[in-house]
Parts: structure tokens; sequence; C-alpha cells
């Protein structure tokens, strides 16, 4: 298995295709036709094994707001691994890249919503219980800002020193 790291808009149409190919069967209740959910990720890690995607993790850079402080961010999108190679480590070493190529980067620390936050508990993450506010988006249309106590679900990995990661949080932009 090899993970390597693209820019999305130097990914070609078979790469786009497999990714929407995983990301479906990942995702059930998220089917859409194409390889991300509300947004095109900045990045994309692919792990990928005799030329084929078997996991995906796309990232989108960007800053928000925490409390009175700005901090830089990657936001963790679409993790996910093929179901026949699950509970082999891949899904973990896809976050190690993102949080390699992060900490080298100087990104302040990484964010996601998680529906089951076991694997990244696992890599460090911890969970925020705190009211955000975000840009409401789906299928491309928006909605206005929507500001909501989000509990259970919400997660980040500190990368660097002295961050002040109390609420209110504002995503400056849509949610992950």
């Amino acid at each position: 298995m090899q993970i390597q790291r693209y820019i999305e808009h130097e990914l070609g149409p078979e790469a786009l295709s497999s990714i929407q190919r995983l990301r479906n069967a990942c995702f059930p209740d998220g089917q859409h036709p194409r390889s991300y959910f509300k947004q095109l990720p900045h990045l994309r890690f692919l792990a990928q094994d005799a030329d084929q995607v078997i996991g995906h993790l796309g990232i989108d850079h960007r800053v928000m707001r925490f409390g009175d402080r700005v901090h830089s961010v990657f936001g963790l999108i679409d993790l996910c691994v093929a179901e026949d190679r699950r509970s082999q480590g891949i899904g973990s070493a896809l976050i190690d890249a993102a949080t390699e190529c992060a900490t080298g980067a100087g990104i302040d620390l990484l964010l996601l919503i998680a529906h089951d936050p076991r694997i990244y508990t696992r890599n460090g993450f911890i969970e925020l219980n705190v009211k955000c506010s975000w840009l409401r988006i789906d299928e491309h249309t928006n909605y206005g800002v929507a500001v909501e106590q989000l509990c259970h679900e919400l997660m980040v990995k500190p990368l660097s020193r002295n961050l002040n990661l109390s609420g209110p949080i504002d995503f400056l932009g849509y949610m992950y």
C-alpha cells in the first residue's frame, strides 16, 4: 500500500471516478454523482494498492475563529476505506499523513465532524462541545448561516501550542 498526496485540480477523471465509487460505497446514505460531499477539497490523500484506490481523506485548508483568536485549520473530509481493507491501519495511516503534512506546514489544528469517533480518538483527537456557526450548503445551494451547539461530533487534534479552542467557533465557511 502506498499513500500519496494530491492537489485537487491535478486529479484526472479516472482518479475522481475511483474516489466517487469508494466514497459512495462507504457512505451509502450520502450517495452523489461526484467525488465529494459538499465542496471540493484542496488536497486529497489516497491509499492505493496495485493502482486501486483503497482509502481516501480530503483536506480543506482555511482559517477559523475560536473565540477571539483565529487559527489555521486542516478540515478532514470523507475519510473512507474499502470495506475489504478495513481494520488494517489504512485509516490511521491516512490521518498520520494528513497530520505530518499539517505539522510541516505550520497548521494549528486538524478538525472534523465525526459520526463515529473511535478511530479519531485513537489518533489523538479530542471532542469539543461548543456553539458553532457555519455556512449551510446542500447540493450546491447556500441556505445561509447556521448557529448551533455541536455535541459529540466536533473533534480537533491540536498541533501547536498556545491554542485557544474555546468557543464560540466560526467555521468561516461550510461545515465539513
